[in-house]
């Protein structure tokens, strides 16, 4: 060996020896915080009445709260006894807020608690406009994910890249479009390994960079079906039922047409729809951004950042921020999936994302509940110490923007 390559692998171990140490402190296991005794916000809402253990705890407190309410409930069987529910509050203006929790399974619980907080205080909300358009609350779009803690649904497909009312063009895409092929020994681990999962880690990091890896990631692929973001080769039965169910809700609330074509110009293009999507992962822990894609083009962005005022909105057409960058290649998102329905520009689809850990182990995670998967072993808390951190700050937070977020959806202005 030359003194060169000598002098090449010490420092190839050291970098791997401080990055390992540097990380070491984030990989120890969170301890259980159960939401007992956290502090009140907004006067009197408790936040442990909100947030819940489990799925079925979930959805017990989602319809109690909207019985209580006299809210009108829909209920439509996704799996087994997996139910996605959906709770109305009709309105007496124009307009429709949409808010939807658990698109990605186990990311369903901040946006259930979000969901479950307001009806708990829909009085004291609707307070604050007591002239109000229709509300209308989709509760776990991906209860099998919701309840074992995945993201993915029952089939392993992730539902924010199956929403595609045609797979001719990702199925017939090249494989490696996002470098997804490059990555595969990484993303998909014959064997789940936690700590040599950095060794493997850093030498892709030093060649290619964060960015390309996340971007290979979030890109989504159709030709592995038991890989990490697999996108799936038909429409699942939860998009579907949302597709359908949203379809149907349009035209009953505006009248009624024989296709969607004529549905999209005289049912409901006269009036505001403003759709939140919430999901966590990405980002500084507790804080949230709004992702939303084209409306720089459409001049409504400058709209958005007047009605959601406080928020992060990243602008995509001067080159988005740290948590939008890397989706420029994404099919099938929810957004994709509704889009023949929500045609005008004033009809908004937001991505509301609350962060957890930093990206690095959100992506460990993945890659390693699935290898557990793959392997046929526990892996759950992985998951769910990623993607719903139990402390009372994080809850706290998810409570102050999720309601804030969908208060100002509830005042926006008929433009």
């Amino acid at each position: 060996m030359t003194r060169q390559a000598f002098r090449k692998r010490i420092v190839y171990r050291f970098a791997l020896f401080v990055f390992t140490a540097c990380l070491s402190k984030l990989l120890m296991p969170e301890p259980e915080k159960l939401c007992t005794k956290d502090p009140l916000i907004f006067g009197n809402l408790d936040p442990c009445q909100c947030f819940s253990e489990n799925y079925m705890e979930a959805r017990s407190r989602f319809r109690s709260a909207a019985k209580i309410i006299n809210a009108e409930l829909f209920s439509f069987n996704v799996f087994q006894n997996y139910t996605m529910d959906m709770a109305l509050i009709q309105g007496d203006k124009r307009g429709l807020v949409v808010h939807t929790s658990g698109v990605h399974g186990v990311e369903g619980y901040a946006g259930s608690a979000i969901q479950i907080a307001y009806l708990l205080q829909v009085k004291e909300m609707q307070e604050k406009a007591p002239s109000l358009p229709s509300i209308l609350f989709i509760h776990s779009v991906n209860p099998y994910g919701m309840a074992n803690f995945k993201r993915v649904n029952e089939n392993n497909v992730d539902l924010n890249r199956n929403g595609l009312h045609d797979f001719a063009n990702v199925l017939n895409r090249e494989a490696n479009i996002a470098f997804y092929v490059d990555f595969d020994h990484l993303m998909n681990p014959l064997k789940p390994f936690r700590y040599g999962f950095f060794g493997n880690l850093l030498p892709s990091l030093l060649q290619h960079g964060l960015l390309k890896l996340k971007k290979a990631m979030v890109t989504g692929q159709y030709y592995k079906s038991d890989g990490i973001f697999y996108g799936g080769h038909e429409l699942q039965a939860s998009n579907a039922i949302l597709f359908d169910f949203t379809e149907n809700f349009l035209k009953n609330q505006r009248g009624s047409n024989s296709d969607i074509e004529n549905a999209e110009k005289t049912c409901h293009a006269d009036y505001n729809i403003t759709w939140i999507d919430v999901h966590t992962g990405l980002g500084r822990s507790g804080v949230d951004t709004l992702l939303q894609v084209g409306n720089e083009k459409s001049g409504e962005f400058q709209k958005m950042e007047d009605v959601f005022q406080g928020a992060s909105i990243p602008n995509t057409g001067s080159g988005g921020d740290d948590v939008q960058n890397g989706y420029e290649l994404v099919r099938g998102t929810t957004e994709e999936l509704l889009a023949p329905l929500l045609t005008e520009p004033h009809h908004w689809h937001i991505t509301q994302e609350f962060g957890t850990k930093p990206n690095i182990l959100v992506g460990r995670a993945l890659i390693l509940e699935n290898a557990f998967h793959r392997n046929s072993t526990e892996g759950q808390s992985l998951l769910r110490s990623a993607f719903y951190p139990r402390t009372s700050r994080w809850r706290k937070a998810i409570l102050i923007r999720g309601l804030t977020l969908l208060q100002q959806a509830i005042e926006r202005r008929y433009t």
